[in-house]
């Protein structure tokens, strides 16, 4: 298919004060994360939060700062993730592709908002709900919503009470819904 780019903007939501950066971008569907290089981390004023293991091309491991916040903004889209920050320069991974619900066109080895959502970035999310006792006359009551990416086998449960944490597809929370999440 051969190398796609695209502009991204790029801003510190902690900051207001700072101006936004227009960037070219590698969009790597083969990629998970946003990769931004040290010199765009230390002009948006971005914190490190954590450090990250990850597994490269070459199937070596490796670690890397985390940075964050960061807002993306692409046509009429626009993401909130962190970022790795190595390299030397913007690469576009699949999470927050997902998040803007862009599409890769290898045709003319473009990015784009998905054409079948053009004016709203689009996701799934399934609604599970308990076999437990009925809740005022419900058949079940609302436990948790959990979110499918359709580039990974994560789901990501988003409990109220709880926050959010994530377990792959296959673990004993995602077989007990099994019927339930498609990827």
């Amino acid at each position: 298919m051969g190398l796609v780019t695209t502009k991204l903007l790029l801003s510190n939501p902690r900051d207001a004060s700072i101006e936004p950066l227009e960037v070219p971008a590698l969009a790597d569907t083969g990629s998970v994360f946003l990769c931004i290089p040290e010199h765009v981390r230390i002009q948006l004023r971005l914190e490190c939060l954590e450090t990250r293991e990850v597994k490269l091309a070459d199937g070596s491991r490796a670690t890397y700062p985390y940075a964050g916040p960061i807002v993306l903004k692409f046509k009429n889209r626009t993401g909130f993730v962190g970022a790795l920050v190595l390299g030397d320069e913007v690469l576009l991974g699949a999470i927050p592709m997902e998040e803007m619900d862009l599409v890769v066109n290898p045709r003319d080895r473009t990015v784009d908002v998905n054409p079948d959502s053009p004016n709203i970035a689009t996701g799934i999310v399934k609604r599970i709900f308990s076999a437990g006792k009925a809740n005022h006359g419900q058949r079940g009551s609302y436990h948790a919503a959990w979110i499918v990416s359709r580039s990974s086998s994560q789901t990501v449960n988003i409990d109220p009470d709880r926050g959010s944490r994530s377990n792959p597809i296959g673990g004993s929370r995602a077989r007990e819904f099994s019927d339930n999440v498609t990827s």
